[in-house]
């Protein structure tokens, strides 16, 4: 994978989450896994079509994904709350929407489909694509 194709995305990340977590970011290191993808906790994946057809996942671990979503609401969420679930798509549709006008802006041509929900099943209430 290119990395003009990438960088967009990392900025993107930092930046969203920098301005709606009103935190610094850190960016740790970054490496391109030649392995199938297997999702570590709340996660909305994106897809994309265009130039390039791919989905995009933003993945964060239910006790990150639990505390991002209480910040957001302003107040303590625990991690089956839906709420959860819902700001983990609303930030990957921010990045992954600032990311693709950065690279539309840069000539290529791309569009963005609604993301889909996946989460641990750790509880049998919860609704929605379990995987």
């Amino acid at each position: 994978m290119k990395m003009e194709l990438i960088q967009p995305f990392i900025n993107a990340a930092d930046a969203v989450l920098s301005q709606g977590l009103k935190s610094p970011m850190v960016m740790g290191n970054l490496t391109m896994e030649q392995e199938a993808y297997r999702r570590k906790g709340v996660a909305a994946l994106i897809e994309l079509s265009g130039d390039i057809q791919g989905r995009v996942i933003f993945d964060l671990a239910p006790k990150t994904a639990a505390q991002v979503a209480s910040h957001f609401a302003g107040t303590e969420l625990p991690e089956t709350d839906d709420l959860v679930r819902e700001a983990v798509c609303e930030l990957a549709n921010q990045v992954i929407g600032n990311a693709v006008a950065t690279l539309n802006d840069q000539g290529f041509h791309f569009r963005v489909h609604p993301p889909e929900k996946r989460w641990c099943c750790a509880s049998k209430r919860q609704v929605g694509m379990c995987l």
